[in-house]
Formats: C-alpha cells, sequence, structure tokens
C-alpha cells in the first residue's frame, strides 16, 4: 500500500463529520444532530423542523 491510513482526528474540523454523507463542511451539529447543511435541508421536515421566513 502506498499510503499510510488516516489516522482518527481527536479534534478540530475533521472530526465532526455528517452521518449521512460524511461530509466536514457547513456542519450543523446543535441538539447533536450531526448533519451537513445540505442533508439537514433533505430530512427537516421530516424531523418536525419548521422554515420560517419569506415564503417563495
Amino acid at each position: 500500500m502506498k499510503f499510510n491510513k488516516a489516522k482518527d482526528r481527536p479534534h478540530g474540523l475533521g472530526k465532526n463529520r455528517c452521518v449521512r454523507c460524511n461530509r466536514h463542511e457547513a456542519h450543523i451539529k446543535i441538539h447533536g444532530l450531526n448533519y451537513c447543511r445540505e442533508c439537514f435541508k433533505e430530512v427537516s421536515k421530516e424531523m418536525g423542523f419548521k422554515k420560517y421566513g419569506k415564503e417563495v
């Protein structure tokens, strides 16, 4: 094997990942959700969240 296995991150950006798509960008961890913004947008209605603001 050419490269070693990536080590587990105890802290920093690489630690928090989305539970659906495994991304670490735009991570929502409030209330223990652990979703990225795109996955949260897909499942938020099923979880009971409502969108407030302008209706398009």
